[in-house]
């Protein structure tokens, strides 16, 4: 564990964070904010979430020309929210993170149009059905690993049920179901990565429904 990846947050982890800060390379500073957030997100305690957003709001205020990190802290602000449970907020930031990436394609992408669809559909909010529909197929020549090929698969059968295209539903259940149970991710080296290893419980219950 380095002095960025912290999981607790002492006053004394504190101290030595903001020390460490000071003295690294100011180019590489945003990183460890977003990198120290990312960790304290991770315990999924509230207390430690509170302190993650302090530390990319600060990110975001200090560092606004890093085009690097910006797209990432938002979609952080993302899952900071949902955990809360404040889903609209999370939506917002989730959408910021898509748009910076759109105007700016050379910077690096996020899980964040992914965890936008989800939510829509997770909070049945149908009249945006056709905007993730779009969001997807924008990104799914872009996608490589199953996880994110069954869950993209599983929303687009949940919106064409919604449609009522039965059809298409069909289709893209079986696709979602060959990502969920395929063992391997089709990488020489790295075969397990990617895999589905839980799947989304009320996901799939949408896409079983008949």
């Amino acid at each position: 564990m380095t002095w960025y990846t912290k999981n607790t947050w002492t006053k004394e982890d504190e101290e030595e964070f903001f020390i460490r800060l000071k003295r690294a390379r100011e180019y590489n500073q945003p990183q460890y904010l977003k990198t120290q957030a990312f960790a304290l997100i991770q315990t999924k305690k509230p207390e430690l979430i509170d302190v993650a957003e302090s530390l990319i709001i600060e990110m975001l205020k200090e560092y606004p020309n890093d085009t690097f990190n910006k797209s990432s802290a938002l979609d952080l602000l993302g899952d900071i929210y949902q955990q809360r449970g404040d889903h609209q907020t999370a939506l917002k930031y989730y959408e910021e993170s898509i748009n910076f990436e759109n105007d700016n394609p050379n910077s690096p992408q996020t899980p964040s149009f992914l965890s936008y669809s989800e939510l829509i559909i997770k909070t049945q909010q149908t009249d945006k059905y056709s905007i993730v529909e779009n969001l997807l197929f924008d990104r799914i020549n872009s996608v490589i690993l199953p996880v994110q090929k069954y869950k993209i698969a599983s929303i687009l059968s949940v919106i064409y049920q919604a449609k009522n295209n039965k059809k298409l539903a069909q289709h893209y259940a079986e696709i979602a179901e060959k990502n969920a149970t395929t063992e391997t991710s089709g990488f020489r080296y790295h075969k397990d990565l990617g895999v589905v290893k839980q799947r989304v419980s009320w996901l799939d219950r949408l896409v079983n429904r008949k």
